[in-house]
């Protein structure tokens, strides 16, 4: 991706009214301190390693493809990027267009993409992580520092950061350890063990919703299904003493050592060591508060819970 695309994609979205004329300027700015906007230096036309490929300090404009090994002995920039063998870079990177890593790379610095990035192997930067558009991983993700995402972003394998701030929505279905605080639009988790070592905060919050509502729906049958027949009698008896085998496996704990706060909250199976803030909100299984849950509009909740209502301060 080039300086005209990238800025196109910013105009597409102030015209279609995604940002306004404030948030244009200062995404605008942002990408040009982030040095997406300028690709324009030509001192390689690409860069394929199928071997052992040494660099130093490099501006590619073109692809950088590695099937080998690649070490760098400086900061790397490169319109595209596609790694299946391995590559260290001894400095920052900069991906002007898109990036896929299915093998190893390690940053010392800081890493800035400004396309979509997909990551099935292994990704470790000692520095910050800037990804502008659309992040997947399935792989390992690890940065030292915080993880800035400018769009949506999907995480089915291993997350490791220290802090996360997101202006779309944020998906979690793997295993997840951020130090402080998580800022998304929206923070999706299918739940399992994982923690958030500060603050969550989104505008809708979910963490492991689809064991609630199996837990609801399995109530709502044994409610409605009256006397049953000898076969599903029998059915219902040898399970009983197999539960393990037949029951979907729960979740491990989700841990929040801070507060979690937003407008629409749904959780289970999760630990907060602070309070839970929100507009309207639904606690089910397996949900410790230590705190209290302060709620504007609605609460669902089983008793035993510290409840208050509060005016909409959020």
């Amino acid at each position: 991706m080039n300086e005209d695309s990238l800025k196109s994609k910013l105009d597409m979205k102030l015209s279609n009214g995604e940002i306004d004329q404030e948030e244009y300027e200062e995404l605008l700015k942002k990408f040009d301190e982030l040095d997406l906007l300028s690709s324009k230096v030509n001192t390689k036309s690409k860069v394929v390693a199928v071997g052992v490929v040494k660099l130093k300090s490099e501006i590619v404009d073109g692809p950088v493809r590695v099937s080998g090994k690649l070490m760098t002995h400086g900061p790397l920039k490169c319109e595209n990027m596609s790694i299946s063998g391995s590559a260290s870079i001894s400095g920052d990177l900069v991906v002007v267009g898109t990036t896929k890593i299915s093998g190893r790379i390690s940053i010392d610095g800081d890493a800035k993409f400004g396309d979509k990035i997909s990551i099935s192997g292994k990704f470790n930067s000692d520095g910050n992580t800037f990804c502008t558009d659309i992040l997947r991983s399935s792989g390992k993700f690890s940065t030292s520092k915080d993880l800035v995402l400018g769009n949506n972003a999907s995480i089915t394998g291993k997350l490791n950061a220290q802090s996360i701030r997101s202006n779309s929505p944020l998906s979690i279905s793997g295993k997840m350890n951020v130090e402080n605080d998580v800022l998304a639009k929206e923070f999706i988790s299918s739940g399992g063990i994982s923690t958030i070592g500060g603050n969550l905060q989104a505008e809708l919050i979910e963490i492991a919703k689809e064991y609630r509502m199996k837990s609801t729906n399995d109530k709502s049958k044994e409610v409605g299904e009256g006397i049953p027949d000898l076969g599903s009698f029998i059915s219902k008896l040898v399970t009983s003493f197999i539960p393990s085998v037949i029951e979907k496996e729960k979740p491990g704990e989700f841990l929040v050592m801070g507060d979690i706060r937003g407008s629409n909250i749904d959780i289970s199976h999760t630990h907060i060591k602070g309070d839970i803030v929100g507009r309207d909100i639904i606690i089910g299984p397996e949900v410790v508060v230590e705190g209290e849950i302060q709620y504007v509009n609605s609460i669902d909740a089983p008793e035993g819970y510290k409840i208050i209502r509060i005016k909409d301060e959020l």
